[in-house]
């Protein structure tokens, strides 16, 4: 049995912008473009980027836009990773990594819970230890209570949600109308049984087994597909109606990004 493994260098190597970098830059250039085109009369042929051009010019495109502007806008986690982001590009780092930064800001809340806990129960105050948290937290928001982290936390859940929806619909969608131009014969060569998949994009079955139907394919952190067929008008919609439209979203969605379990079961 020839079992073939591949990870995201397999996509890199494909020339396809499948780093959280890449997604990062995107959501800013559609941000951009959905102010300018709502705001201003504009020419769409005047959009740089095709794929922008392509949804917001056809209306059968339009639960695109739609789903990506809910999914986006003020999302805490895109704008505490746009923070991260800039902070290492000062010192050169061209890189962020999401399920790093996820957890660093779940482990940060989890102890200045702790925290507050202890001095709601009489406890003693360290003003260093408090400061060190909330300055870790900064992005995310001001806390001094257990009241406003427990807030805070499902605010993150449900914009960790909308992440995963837009990021769905980058990689399916958007990377996946990209016209790849690598192709490797070796790789084509190899004829696997089984095909194990640490990507959410489908790069391989596209490119190489199109026409092979006895593949074998489990996708370890689950795989992008078009889970927004219901986001229409979704602009429009009331807040209870978006708010059903993402929680559907998210029950129709097997794509996993998160980080490993260590809190306790309460």
């Amino acid at each position: 049995m020839n079992i073939l493994m591949i990870g995201n260098g397999f996509d890199l190597e494909h020339d396809l912008p499948t780093q959280y970098v890449d997604f990062l830059k995107f959501v800013e250039k559609f941000s951009f473009t959905y102010r300018w085109v709502k705001n201003m009369p504009i020419e769409l042929c005047t959009i740089d980027d095709e794929y922008l051009k392509l949804i917001f010019e056809r209306p059968e495109y339009r639960n695109r836009v739609d789903a990506l502007h809910i999914f986006t806008e003020n999302n805490i986690w895109i704008n505490h990773f746009n923070c991260a982001y800039k902070e290492h590009l000062v010192n050169r780092e061209n890189w962020v990594d999401f399920e790093s930064e996820i957890s660093d800001v779940i482990q940060s809340m989890d102890e200045l819970l702790k925290y507050y806990i202890n001095i709601d129960k009489g406890g003693n105050e360290n003003k260093t230890l408090e400061s060190f948290y909330r300055n870790k937290l900064q992005n995310i928001g001001n806390f001094f209570s257990t009241e406003s982290i427990m807030q805070k936390i499902l605010e993150l859940l449900i914009d960790l949600d909308k992440l995963i929806g837009a990021l769905e619909i980058y990689i399916w969608d958007y990377i996946g109308s990209k016209r790849i131009q690598y192709y490797n014969p070796d790789i084509a060569q190899i004829c696997p049984d089984k095909v194990l998949s640490f990507n959410y994009s489908d790069t391989y079955k596209i490119l190489y087994a199109y026409n092979q139907k006895n593949i074998d394919y489990s996708y370890i952190h689950g795989k992008a597909e078009n889970n927004i067929s219901f986001f229409v008008d979704g602009a429009e919609a009331d807040k209870e109606e978006i708010d059903l439209r993402i929680q559907k979203n998210a029950d129709l969605n097997n794509m996993v990004l998160g980080i490993d379990e260590y809190l306790e079961e309460e």
